[in-house]
């Protein structure tokens, strides 16, 4: 952290002033402000696709499980095994 505070301070001096770091602090509050809404739906999209997706796979996996044992029953059935 310390070099990061002397690389500031050695090349871009112009930048370590109070001044400045209230206005940096202060447009991006107005950014976070203005465009937090969208940055959170962004994630909240990428995230709920991602479940979405996989309940969409569980249920696929559950229509096919279906299927089988139907075609399981009506074999037994066309074999006459019961049991």
């Amino acid at each position: 952290m310390n070099e990061i505070q002397e690389f500031m301070s050695n090349i871009l001096p112009e930048l370590n002033t109070p001044f400045v770091k209230i206005a940096g602090t202060f447009l991006g509050g107005i950014i976070l402000k203005l465009f937090g809404n969208k940055i959170m739906n962004f994630f909240t999209n990428l995230f709920s696709s991602k479940e979405e997706r996989l309940g969409q796979i569980f249920l696929t996996n559950t229509e096919i499980r279906a299927e089988i044992q139907d075609i399981i029953i009506e074999i037994r059935a066309l074999a006459r095994c019961y049991g």
